[in-house]
């Protein structure tokens, strides 16, 4: 698979044959081949026509991966949102120098999207024009690597602002355009100044939602424990 000899969509030859070639028993190759299934590589199929067929890639498991994390309190709130606005800043020089001018055309569609949302729409609405729009800004930089990272802090911080349930912000529309026509200019520095401000207000809300999160988990259970 390193080599290129197998591709993505062919079919490994059964565990069988792969114990005899590898010298190893059937077990250990049954093992190996479940430890390739959690990580995405292969995908394992039953019946006449199953086996293990090579996949290409989840970069959705980097996202369970860091969400996991998160959940479990391995990740603060803090960090992956300091490294959200991080990553932003070098997405925006790239996208500069690299956008297309279809991907230009994707991003003033998407904004005139979010324009056209009525202001009590679904919050489910705005958050999958907010995802397209960052997924578009990550194919802008064309690294693979980069996509995959972006994706992910940006999938994990929308369902903290869905689960905080934050007021859209008064200026979001606004923002977007300046910064699709700073990209468009190949301005680097107006769209990172631009970016950076935004993803810094968007984190000083979260962590201000989750302080009186924890202040009210706090109450209540002071109550629970207080006798009546």
């Amino acid at each position: 698979m390193a080599a290129g000899a197998l591709r993505p969509g062919d079919k490994l030859p059964p565990e069988r044959d792969l114990a005899l070639k590898l010298r190893v028993s059937r077990t250990a190759v049954r093992e190996a081949l479940r430890s390739l299934e959690i990580a995405g590589v292969v995908g394992l199929q039953k019946g006449s026509k199953g086996g293990a067929f090579i996949l290409k890639g989840d970069p959705d498991l980097v996202t369970r991966s860091i969400r996991d994390m998160f959940y479990l309190g391995r990740i603060s709130l803090d960090s992956l949102t300091e490294a959200r606005t991080l990553v932003m800043q070098i997405a925006m020089q790239l996208a500069c120098e690299r956008i297309r001018p279809t991907t230009i055309a994707a991003l003033e569609k998407n904004v005139d999207r979010l324009t056209g949302l009525p202001p009590t729409g679904a919050v489910s609405d705005r958050l999958a024009i907010s995802a397209e729009f960052y997924r578009l800004v990550s194919q802008a930089t064309d690294n693979t690597v980069l996509q995959v990272i972006i994706e992910a802090l940006t999938d994990i911080v929308l369902q903290q602002v869905e689960q905080s349930n934050l007021d859209v912000f008064p200026n979001l529309v606004a923002h977007r355009r300046r910064l699709v026509g700073y990209i468009s200019e190949r301005n680097a520095e107006d769209a990172k100044r631009e970016m950076t401000e935004h993803l810094q207000r968007l984190r000083r809300h979260l962590m201000r939602a989750e302080r009186l999160a924890a202040d009210h988990k706090a109450e209540r259970a002071l109550a629970d424990e207080t006798p009546s």
